[in-house]
């Protein structure tokens, strides 16, 4: 199966309707091998205690959210990390320099401590640091959105803690778009 990636709004738009191609005011344009390519979209979310309201983006729209209504979320506890309430529909695969370099082998998550799909991401520790000081800069994730539908690539810009207990996540993701009919089922 041909696999390209595409995502359906600019990386500055957050809410945008999804239509044929890139969609929104994303630019198209045919990589190397004459697919389609759009810029992937740029999240930045937010955790506090008092208000978890921006701490999810639902991928299809780029809507931030809260964690209830979100396709991924971050959470905040002694290490700051990315989940999901749909099982195991992150696969970590490693550090790259940019989007388009994770693989999208399904069978192999090399990152992980298992190897396999899980439903949760570790970033950085909750101690004080700002976005560049991030451990996890450049981690590339592949997931599954809630319903189990659509495949994403996320690469993780970088992570932060501050002293007033604000934790943010940023990353890039893009949807992966089978040429053929449908993305294989996510594992289980």
């Amino acid at each position: 199966m041909q696999i390209i990636a595409i995502s359906c709004f600019s990386p500055f738009l957050l809410a945008a309707s999804l239509s044929a191609g890139c969609g929104g005011s994303a630019s198209e344009s045919p990589d190397a091998g004459g697919l389609l390519r759009c810029e992937p979209a740029r999240v930045v979310l937010t955790h506090t205690f008092e208000d978890p309201s921006a701490s999810g983006v639902r991928f299809s729209d780029a809507t931030l959210t809260g964690p209830e209504d979100a396709d991924i979320f971050m959470n905040q506890a002694q290490v700051l990390s990315l989940g999901m309430f749909s099982g195991n529909s992150l696969c970590e695969k490693g550090i790259f320099e940019s989007i388009e370099d994770i693989p999208l082998n399904l069978d192999d998550c090399p990152a992980s401590g298992s190897g396999e799909w899980t439903p949760r991401v570790y970033l950085s520790a909750s101690t004080i640091h700002a976005t560049p000081e991030s451990e996890r800069i450049g981690l590339g994730i592949l997931a599954w959105n809630a319903d189990r539908t659509a495949l994403y690539k996320l690469l993780v810009v970088g992570d932060s803690y501050n002293t007033q207990g604000v934790s943010t996540v940023s990353f890039d993701y893009e949807r992966v778009v089978a040429s053929e009919p449908e993305v294989p089922d996510p594992p289980l």
